[in-house]
């Protein structure tokens, strides 16, 4: 799994969002090592980046899950922090919790490095990425939706569909933002983890 968040809009940002997509195909053969994968991306980028005038700079998140074992490994380049959901322990966990030290942005350093974290996942789990869009949503006051009220209104929920869970969260920040629009891009990515037993070797994604 793989998400990507550019500073920024228009032109500029619509640029190196092609670019980034045409490293991410580059660098598909490297994909198994998310800190690899990010540190390489990150060296590509900021080469293209230190020939302009202009900050520009994106975060990211890489992570992959071994179905053989049960345990996923991540890599974290300055993004928001994603959510475990641990339906069997009625809670929900911010991957930060595993990645103290996480990486800086892509394109700010040349060499920067991004610290590989691994935890373990059982079934009915799930993990939800998302960009800063949806926390951001302001009311009138502008105050902002906030991370605290989007992990709240998760763990309120955690016996609903991922799916679910997703739609109603966009549907409440809209409810909290009195009808005024998103003003940044609201992504996510999820898999639930599902399988026969929790001992199974051969668990599957969705």
């Amino acid at each position: 799994m793989f998400l990507c968040d550019v500073m920024g809009h228009g032109l500029r940002a619509a640029l190196i969002t092609a670019v980034l997509r045409g490293l991410v195909e580059e660098l598909k053969p490297h994909a198994a090592d998310p800190g690899g994968f990010l540190a390489a991306m990150n060296h590509s980028l900021h080469s293209i980046l230190r020939r302009t005038d202009e900050t520009i700079l994106a975060t990211a998140f890489m992570l992959t899950a071994d179905l053989a074992t049960q345990e996923v490994c991540f890599a974290n380049a300055g993004h928001p922090s994603p959510f475990h959901l641990r339906r069997r322990a009625s809670s929900v966990v911010e991957l930060r919790e595993h990645d103290p030290t996480h990486g800086p942005a892509l394109g700010l350093f040349a060499d920067s490095k991004f610290p590989l974290a691994r935890f373990s996942v059982e079934t009915g789990d799930a993990i939800v990425l998302f960009t800063d869009g949806l926390h951001e949503a302001q009311n009138d006051a502008g105050e902002e939706f906030g991370l605290a009220r989007v992990k709240e209104f998760v763990r309120h929920r955690l016996g609903a569909a991922t799916s679910s869970i997703l739609s109603g969260l966009v549907a409440e920040a809209g409810v909290f933002a009195r009808g005024r629009p998103f003003e940044d891009d609201v992504c996510f990515i999820a898999a639930d983890f599902a399988g026969a037993a929790l001992n199974s070797k051969h668990p599957f994604v969705q």
